[in-house]
């Protein structure tokens, strides 16, 4: 998610547009654009008019030829449904909060009460 808008803003018109055919590919798989609403606040105006052409031309996801490894492997089809991913990127984004949250640093609260006014407020 993090090279998207790098790819986006690349001063190379290739890679540019081959960034755009990556966001588009996955607005198709999760099944529309607000899923990626923060990478497409990013994004300029005239891209995102090319991304609807896109998603214009081809509503539906490219059909998957190759599957993952580790599902084959496993008996399961390769292919995921669309809730599938989009749960899996919700559970992984979950997960990555809750090890933020996790690794916070520890805040001494009276220290930081005594340092703030909040006793003026009190009165």
């Amino acid at each position: 998610k993090q090279s998207l808008p790098k790819m986006l803003a690349h001063s190379n018109k290739k890679i540019r547009d081959e960034g755009l055919e990556i966001v588009a590919e996955l607005c198709r798989a999760l099944g529309g654009k607000s899923a990626l609403q923060d990478l497409l606040d990013q994004m300029k105006k005239p891209q995102i008019k090319d991304l609807d052409a896109l998603l214009e031309q081809q509503p539906n996801p490219t059909e998957i030829k190759v599957g993952l490894r580790s599902r084959k492997s496993h008996g399961g089809s390769p292919i995921a449904s669309t809730d599938d991913a989009l749960a899996a990127l919700n559970a992984g984004a979950a997960e990555l909060a809750a090890e933020q949250y996790r690794k916070r640093a520890a805040v001494n609260l009276p220290d930081e009460v005594r340092k703030s006014d909040y006793a003026q407020h009190l009165k």
